[in-house]
């Protein structure tokens, strides 16, 4: 990807907008339907216990409650590095051990194994 690509994907969604977004939406969130959309999108699944991989993860609301609530581990990836920044210093320190953020820069390949 070009840097100019990256930049303008990252200026998308400057600071004040995050944080309009999360006005709008609910603490740490940034789209609509908050927790009850993370839990009807995951309706019926057995997702307890599992590991996720959560791409774009903005202020960290939906890890934050897939691990609360349903014992999830999830690590996200993020292109934008104040989301990486303002996400970590959000995180609960009861989910430190199953919540895990970091900035990727999308020309290297992703940095887990598969499965």
């Amino acid at each position: 990807m070009k840097k100019s690509q990256l930049e303008k994907i990252i200026q998308q969604y400057p600071q004040d907008y995050c944080l309009f977004l999360e006005a709008a939406y609910g603490k740490d969130m940034m789209s609509e339907g908050g927790t009850a959309a993370i839990d009807r999108m995951f309706n019926g699944e057995k997702i307890n216990g599992t590991t996720m991989l959560e791409i774009g993860f903005g202020l960290g609301g939906a890890a934050f409650h897939l691990a609360t609530h349903h014992q999830t581990t999830i690590h996200g990836i993020e292109v934008n590095p104040w989301l990486v920044d303002e996400a970590i210093k959000r995180t609960p320190k009861n989910l430190k051990q199953q919540v895990f953020f970091q900035l990727y820069n999308p020309d290297e390949p992703l940095a887990f194994p598969a499965n």
